[in-house]
């Protein structure tokens, strides 16, 4: 139930800073209603999708990517390659994972929370990728052509190629970014 209230309460909190957010802006300058609508959605299909899967599913490459984190955190350098460590990886999104342990650890929470914490990283990252292909939609099409705007919007809110990394422990949705 408390992991469900913190869902729900982020939920909420987002809608309100969106809403806000458009009220503040100039009328000229705004997406239309409906692909503003389309961006709820977007973020609801994320947030749904990484509140109920674990980091832990659909794993196929997550141990390397908690060991760089883990090696990050406690050396607080990228290793070495002698080590034999993946160094197509962009380091940055390690950083701020360590970051984020570090900052936890004084509260020593089970490794498990701390991992699943580490997802949000990529909830946020996968967020703001949709928020960002949503605008090059608007300028892709015409204002006349919204109605395509927002159909492309919709399938590339649901589309799994971009929604699957919004649970993961892994790079690759600040990478996509």
């Amino acid at each position: 139930p408390l992991l469900l209230a913190i869902w729900a309460g982020f939920i909420l909190l987002i809608v309100a800073y969106a809403t806000t957010l458009r009220s503040l802006i100039p009328a000229a300058s705004r997406w239309p209603k409906l692909l503003f609508a389309v961006l709820l959605f977007g973020v609801f299909v994320r947030l749904l999708y990484a509140s109920a899967t674990p980091y832990n599913v659909r794993d196929y490459d997550t141990g390397g990517h908690i060991d760089y984190v883990d090696y990050v955190q406690q050396y607080w350098k990228i290793p070495i390659a002698q080590n034999g460590w993946e160094f197509h990886q962009p380091p940055l999104y390690y950083a701020f994972s360590a970051v984020l342990l570090q900052a936890a650890s004084p509260l020593h929470l089970p490794k498990s929370l701390l991992y699943q914490s580490l997802a949000g990283w990529s909830l946020v990252a996968s967020i703001l990728t949709f928020a960002v292909m949503l605008y090059c939609l608007t300028i892709l099409f015409r204002p006349d052509e919204g109605k395509t705007a927002v159909l492309g919007g919709l399938m590339l809110s649901v589309f799994t190629g971009f929604v699957f990394f919004a649970s993961r422990i892994t790079n690759e949705s600040l990478s996509i970014f």
